[in-house]
């Protein structure tokens, strides 16, 4: 019997303790499964109350926060400034890293604006950056409204190939005759940025 307790013990220990972590407001939500994952690796965090608010937006500071904890492979020994992010921002350390390894990038005047929220958008173009995949530009667009020329157009099609975007995808895409339609131009809530960090996983 102490034997079987034992290796129970380390399969909690190995696993990372999964559904250790729980929060109020998830139960039933359509990304429940993606926000306790990450929540057991660590990777999000809720809040004081209980909470997690996985309606809220994300900023492009907590994107860049985030971008930090999941990279992989070899991280640049360099920093992006910023004129709008200053050493006492919480996130500086982690805009600047992220900008100099070229996953996050500023604005036409320069600035980051750290307190705007992220869209869909510039969630997908950081994931497959931080990623590291090799983008792709076919000739034919997939999505009515992300064509050849669009700035975000290698991205979204490198995205999908990875199925980091799913085709349907209720909660990213709308399906109206004849082409899908990638809903991007809105603020990334919590819940979307966890189901899009846990497919990149």
């Amino acid at each position: 019997m102490r034997q079987i307790a034992f290796f129970l013990i380390l399969i909690v220990v190995a696993s990372g303790g999964v559904g250790a972590v729980q929060f109020t407001d998830v139960q039933g939500h359509w990304a429940e499964t993606a926000i306790l994952r990450l929540a057991d690796r660590g990777v999000i965090n809720g809040y004081p109350d209980g909470s997690y608010r996985p309606d809220q937006p994300v900023t492009r500071a907590e994107m860049a926060k985030l971008l930090m904890k999941t990279a992989t492979g070899p991280i640049l020994e360099s920093f992006a400034l910023f004129p709008d992010v200053a050493p006492e921002h919480w996130a500086y350390s982690d805009i600047g890293s992220a900008g100099a390894q070229g996953w996050i990038k500023g604005y036409p005047d320069g600035t980051f604006c750290p307190e705007r929220p992220v869209t869909v958008y510039e969630t997908i173009v950081m994931m497959v950056r931080t990623k590291r995949w090799q983008t792709i530009t076919p000739s034919q667009p997939f999505f009515d409204n992300v064509k050849p020329g669009n700035w975000t157009f290698p991205e979204v099609m490198t995205a999908l190939r990875h199925h980091l975007i799913l085709v349907p995808d209720p909660h990213f895409v709308a399906m109206p005759d004849p082409q899908p339609h990638l809903e991007g131009a809105g603020s990334a809530d919590r819940a979307q940025v966890a189901v899009l960090v846990d497919r990149a996983w």
